[in-house]
């Protein structure tokens, strides 16, 4: 073998390895990624349940749920509370628009998190505090929510408790209707 060749054969060795390199970064890149976004939709999901707890606890749901009906016994601290878990949840969620407008969160996800921004907006209590609490988000948040308070009528909490008892009543009758094993 010439020194020729043997120049030939290392420069294809060469290049062989910095394809195989390359190939080899690009999983490593493409695995990194998709790790990213498995942390980031478990803390997606550790945000929603924290909140979801937080609402849920003794001495916050009472209050929560009369400030979210715009009940006007609503007592100044139990405002409060609502207040500040309401930004808490909005800031979350216009922390997750940006996201989903970076291309971080998927469409799917993004679905879900809007969904609960619609019920949101049907309830008298959100929908005034967030006039008043407008001006902490983002403008592109601010856009969304303008357009869909246009958009979405404001329900009571009694109503879709009503609503809820009456779907309740019908699957227990579904229940009691069908074969019992």
């Amino acid at each position: 073998m010439t020194l020729e060749q043997i120049s030939y054969l290392s420069q294809s060795i060469a290049a062989i390895a910095v394809v195989a390199s390359l190939v080899f970064v690009g999983i490593q890149i493409r695995q990194s990624e998709k790790t990213q976004r498995a942390a980031m939709h478990t803390s997606r999901l550790g945000q929603i349940r924290e909140t979801a707890f937080h609402i849920a606890s003794p001495g916050i749901t009472e209050g929560y749920s009369k400030a979210l009906d715009a009940d006007p016994e609503t007592t100044p601290t139990e405002w409060m509370q609502f207040l500040f878990t309401t930004m808490a949840i909005e800031i979350t969620r216009d922390e997750q628009y940006r996201q989903f407008r970076e291309g971080l969160i998927g469409e799917e996800r993004w679905s879900q998190t809007k969904a609960t921004i619609v019920n949101s907006m049907t309830a008298p209590g959100f929908r005034a505090l967030y006039q008043i609490n407008r001006a902490v988000y983002s403008d592109e948040y601010q856009a969304l929510l303008d357009g869909l308070m246009k958009k979405i009528v404001p329900l009571s909490s009694s109503g879709r408790f009503e609503a809820w008892k009456s779907l309740a009543a019908a699957e227990r009758a579904r229940i009691g209707g069908a074969a019992q094993p």
